[in-house]
């Protein structure tokens, strides 16, 4: 499961991936494709980048650079389109040279700023030889055209066609057309060596990509008071919980959110109380926690110790589905009937149910029950 995939089933963490201030195209992109970390190795190692990158943006030593990265990726244009083309060894065209070339203009600077960072978990491949490539006068502009620069050729032809009394004679036709055809020419030889450096390129733009989604975590977890979990081999344990939306609406009506402590272990566990208690907002929190823990967030806690799982199952709210034609209590009783196939096969879940067979009467529910 991805995160696109769990934005749609999730509307707190739709909330809070809203929240993230990402600077380019390839951040969201790379949000959106984050997976949901199952093995406790790979869960750790994510959690352990985003709190190297939290310690920086807490420290004003790197405020500077911070704000050169954030301004190198707001000039990101999305070139996923050039990458394929070049993957395809097709011959670029200007636009996608130029691209090309202003990217790894920008991935040069981002990779200076990142160095003063001492931030080593992310690392970007020198592109200055795709912009010696592509900047042949050295002036470190980001602008493409072919240059006279690549070919003295080329240059005494188009000296010649802009000496030509009559642009529209036929010698200015025939310079005219030698210059088009040297130009394809050099074209066709760039785009050959780039080519041979298309593998350093995409690591890059992975790279920013990646920079940036860390960037935008680290800032949520600072903004929003976040905490890194720790994992856990078999109890789940909060303190201080809180719903970051709710806590949100709460504050701008001058209400406090209380936050709750609980403890989850392996086994069944009956949450009562009464009406407008908080009871679903409870579970919607538990959800909304687990899904952020296991995509590699900070969670919304003041300390936390989880256990991972395979799946998260829940039954909160109306299941009604109007498209499919059924019913609340038919769609929640499909539902629940998924979450017992699930278990019975063996998987690790999170299951959170909400007053159960709750659309049923006392005789139906007691029937159920049985």
């Amino acid at each position: 499961m991805t995160l696109a995939n769990a934005i749609h089933q999730q509307n707190g963490l739709r909330y809070i991936t809203g929240l993230l201030q990402l600077h380019s195209s390839a951040g969201r992109q790379r949000m959106l494709s984050q997976k949901f970390f199952t093995d406790t190795t790979g869960l750790e190692k994510e959690l352990n980048l985003l709190s190297g990158m939290v310690e920086r943006l807490k420290d004003t030593e790197y405020q500077g650079a911070f704000i050169s990265i954030i301004q190198g990726l707001m000039q990101l244009h999305d070139i996923q389109g050039t990458l394929n083309n070049l993957d395809g060894r097709n011959v670029l065209d200007d636009i996608e040279l130029f691209e090309i070339k202003r990217f790894a203009l920008i991935a040069d600077e981002i990779g200076k700023q990142l160095k003063m960072l001492d931030y080593n978990d992310i690392k970007l491949p020198s592109l200055n030889d795709v912009v010696e490539l592509l900047d042949p006068e050295g002036n470190r502009t980001a602008h493409f055209f072919i240059y006279a620069a690549y070919s003295e050729k080329l240059a005494q032809l188009r000296n010649k066609l802009k000496a030509a009394e009559d642009p529209q004679s036929d010698e200015a036709h025939v310079l005219h057309e030698k210059c088009i055809e040297l130009e394809d020419s050099i074209r066709q030889e760039l785009s050959a060596k780039l080519w041979a450096l298309h593998s350093d390129i995409s690591l890059a733009w992975q790279g920013v990509a990646e920079l940036d989604f860390i960037m935008a975590r680290a800032r949520l977890a600072i903004d929003h008071h976040l905490v890194q979990p720790k994992i856990s081999e078999e109890v789940t344990t909060f303190k201080g919980l809180f719903h970051p939306q709710v806590k949100a609406v709460l504050e701008q009506e001058n209400r406090t959110f209380q936050p709750w402590d609980i403890s989850l272990y392996p086994a069944p566990c009956l949450i009562t109380g009464a009406n407008m208690a908080g009871k679903t907002v409870l579970l919607k929190t538990l959800a909304l926690n687990q899904y952020l823990f296991q995509f590699g967030f900070y969670v919304a806690a003041a300390s936390a110790e989880m256990v991972t799982v395979e799946k998260i199952m829940t039954g909160i709210g109306d299941e009604q589905s109007e498209l499919s034609g059924l019913s609340s209590f038919a769609a929640e009783m499909l539902n629940i009937q998924s979450i017992i196939a699930s278990a019975r096969a063996g998987n690790k879940l999170l299951v959170l149910i909400d007053e159960p067979a709750r659309t049923a009467n006392p005789h139906e529910g007691i029937a159920i029950a049985n």
